[in-house]
């Protein structure tokens, strides 16, 4: 009779949220199921289900480390001004969506265009308003615009970079994404 190690719950923790981030940026968040999320870990839904009470949980948990990052770049940004506070806050941005992926997108995605689970997520893990922030630093025209394209370029940069499949290090690319970001939302 062979058996294999029972995993420890914190490692079984990571586990499922290694998974579910996975799955959440290569499908997005509302075509992933609970039930996909344990098939691929090979477990029942209730052990998932034992880590986080419901799928919008376990967003929220994933969200909270590229939140953290944003919410440590605006702190950073605050006793800067114009332009410098601007790049730092880009720069936080940038940093999130490099270390987290898809699911960062998720968390700098407008909130009308998510899902009431996804908005409940991004509320529940402390989602910072990056958007207004931005705009008090923002005195350009067509500031609503620039803020949307810039947020929208720093996500499908980080996807365009995640499906080259390895053709580039997008840490390797920050600086320039940073500095595309930056021509979106200061006039030259």
């Amino acid at each position: 009779m062979s058996s294999r190690p029972t995993p420890k719950p914190a490692d079984m923790r990571q586990r499922i949220l290694q998974t579910a981030g996975r799955l959440f940026a290569e499908r997005g968040y509302d075509a992933t199921s609970v039930r996909q999320i344990a098939a691929e870990l090979g477990i029942a839904n209730p052990s998932l289900y034992h880590h986080f009470p419901s799928k919008g949980d376990l967003l929220a948990e994933l969200l909270r480390g590229p939140l953290d990052r944003v919410t440590s770049a605006l702190a950073e940004a605050e006793d800067l001004t114009g332009e410098a506070r601007t790049r730092r806050i880009v720069e936080g941005m940038v940093q999130a969506v490099l270390l987290h992926g898809g699911v960062a997108a998720t968390a700098l995605q407008s909130p009308a265009g998510t899902s009431e689970d996804v908005r409940r997520a991004l509320a529940d893990a402390g989602r910072p308003d990056v958007t207004s922030v931005l705009a008090s630093t923002i005195t350009t025209d067509r500031q609503e615009l620039r803020i949307s394209m810039a947020m929208g370029a720093v996500e499908g940069a980080i996807r365009g970079l995640a499906e080259a499949s390895g053709e580039a290090d997008p840490t390797d690319l920050q600086h320039d994404i940073v500095e595309l970001v930056m021509r979106l939302l200061v006039d030259p």
